[in-house]
């Protein structure tokens, strides 16, 4: 199989039913630096992250009932984790190699929250695990 992701995780999503209480429990439990959530209308979520030194715990909780993420905390009414995020250098090579190693892609790479190329990962295809991959913020003219 290629390679389609470095060597590199960008975050841990958890999927929670509120995030104020889960951001307050992070921030205490490990003095850990923390966003003030977001609304990503496109996902149909609020998000925040929490930064440790390596990597960021991203909290994602659903706008509203048609949302991938309430259907998932349906499954999980206390939260659970949802996805783990790799970095690629280029996340269109990547998805094409993942097409190729027969890998179900969910969707073609989308311009996500943060400006970065994005997609996921068939759960079923990884192991049970729904994997995301977003591309490196350096421009690869800059590499």
């Amino acid at each position: 199989m290629t390679k389609v992701a470095e060597n590199v995780l960008d975050h841990i999503a958890i999927a929670v039913p509120k995030i104020e209480p889960v951001l307050e429990q992070y921030s205490k439990l490990f003095g850990a630096e923390i966003t003030l959530p977001k609304i990503v209308h496109e996902q149909g979520i609020r998000m925040a992250y929490i930064h440790f030194q390596n990597i960021k715990i991203e909290l994602i909780e659903p706008l509203n009932g048609q949302s991938p993420v309430a259907k998932f905390l349906e499954r999980n009414p206390k939260g659970a984790m949802h996805h783990f995020c790799a970095v690629s250098s280029d996340a269109e090579e990547s998805s094409k190699s993942i097409k190729n190693n027969k890998i179900r892609v969910l969707g073609e790479p989308i311009e996500g929250h943060h400006g970065q190329k994005m997609f996921f990962m068939h759960p079923s295809d990884t192991s049970g695990i729904l994997i995301e991959v977003v591309e490196d913020k350096i421009e690869k003219d800059d590499k």
